[in-house]
């Protein structure tokens, strides 16, 4: 009998530590495009890490720098639209010789065009989160070289930022 309530005691607290672990519940992709502030195009020009401290506690934060080529829904702040460039904050970056790695964020590098969902200019220094994380963006691959083998379509070759 005590080996049932050992065993029930720690399926259930299993499953109770399995659930808080979920920190957002998942978003078709017609969710995530209506919930963004901002789906847009855009080119990576660069990127920072460093630590941000907020409520007492730190964390390293990436801030990139991007270019944006085509807005599909919203509209950049007016800050954003006088610079021509607006900045993403991802948790996660290395700062000197200590890193954090938060599973799911997209690392994002200069040169590279992506198809970014994000919230609003609220985050640390006023930088967009991407919703969803890698799911709320996708790496825009270069057209090909030949336009004569491969025919003009009306869309970039993609592919996901899912590992």
């Amino acid at each position: 009998m005590f080996r049932c309530f050992i065993f029930l005691v720690l399926v259930i607290s299993a499953v109770h530590f399995s659930l808080s672990a979920t920190t957002f519940t998942p978003m078709s992709a017609y969710e995530r495009f209506m919930k963004s502030d901002l789906v847009c195009e855009v080119s990576v020009q660069g990127s920072k890490a460093r630590w941000w401290y907020s409520g007492g506690q730190g964390r390293i934060v990436t801030f990139y720098e991007v270019v944006p080529a085509e807005v599909f829904r919203g509209r950049l702040s007016d800050e954003e639209e006088a610079n021509q460039h607006l900045r993403i904050a991802l948790p996660g970056g290395v700062v000197g010789e200590i890193g954090q790695r938060v599973h799911g964020v997209p690392i994002l590098k200069e040169g590279e065009r992506w198809l970014v969902h994000l919230g609003p200019p609220t985050g640390p220094d006023k930088a967009r989160g991407i919703l969803g994380f890698e799911r709320g963006a996708t790496k825009l691959l270069s057209k090909p070289k030949s336009q004569t083998q491969h025919p003009p379509s009306s869309g970039d070759f993609i592919e996901s930022a899912a590992p």
